[in-house]
């Protein structure tokens, strides 16, 4: 399935959104005041232009995601529960994340391949 525009927004109990990847493209997925903890899937074949997560505080593990080839952009806002996996295996070529760590506010941007970061990484890392 072709998708042009996906909007999950307020969605009650919403725990899993591995369909998503399962589609074939999609140009902009918007998913808004989530309570999802991981985002998983089994595999990730869905060209995704655009996707963008926002007021999702509980957001903890997004390892699969940023596993991802085939998203273009990806823009989340999380909480201070959030883990990055180590930075050489973020696939996504243009990548905001935003989240509020113990240390203070945090972004982590990756432009052409380069990662730029407001804080020392490494008490984010796992």
């Amino acid at each position: 399935m072709n998708l042009k525009y996906l909007t999950l927004s307020s969605v009650v109990g919403l725990e899993d959104i591995s369909g998503i990847f399962t589609m074939k493209s999609i140009d902009q997925v918007k998913i808004e005041l989530c309570g999802i903890r991981t985002i998983d899937g089994s595999s990730c074949n869905a060209f995704i232009n655009n996707m963008i997560f926002s007021d999702c505080s509980n957001i903890e593990k997004i390892d699969f995601l940023l596993s991802c080839e085939h998203i273009n952009q990806l823009q989340l806002g999380g909480g201070s529960m959030l883990l990055l996996p180590k930075p050489k295996e973020w696939k996504i070529p243009n990548l905001r994340i935003y989240a509020h760590g113990s240390a203070g506010e945090f972004y982590v941007m990756k432009k052409e391949g380069e990662i730029v970061d407001s804080l020392n990484l490494k008490p984010y890392i796992k």
